[in-house]
């Protein structure tokens, strides 16, 4: 037992081959786009997210007659979640929504 450094410098190496070894499964897994389950799983929370915020700007720009914010195109998804080209106005979000039209506002 008089030579432990031999047993030491095996295990430390193990171990540095380990961490190299996971951090190169990662970086591949991260590579091969490996975060579709996660963006996937994300989208929906985040795209309610983005749809609540549209709407609140909507109703906003209805109640101060802000007709700029209210005909601006916003990127939106239809009642059957297909994206609709070129965004929709907030008259569209508010149909989809099923709130009362914006009887002061007109758009071009």
């Amino acid at each position: 037992m008089e030579n432990k450094r031999g047993l030491e410098l095996a295990l430390s190496t193990v171990i540095v081959i380990v961490i190299v070894i996971l951090v190169l499964v990662g970086i591949t897994y991260v590579l091969t786009d490996g975060f579709k389950k996660f963006r996937s799983a994300t989208s929906p929370f985040l795209g309610t997210t983005g749809a609540v915020a549209i709407r609140q700007v909507c109703e906003n720009a209805c109640t101060i007659d802000d007709s700029r914010a209210f005909c601006m195109k916003y990127p939106w998804n239809g009642k059957d979640g297909k994206v609709i080209a070129g965004g929709a106005n907030c008259a569209k979000v508010m149909e989809d929504y099923g709130l009362a039209e914006c009887e002061k506002i007109s758009c071009p």
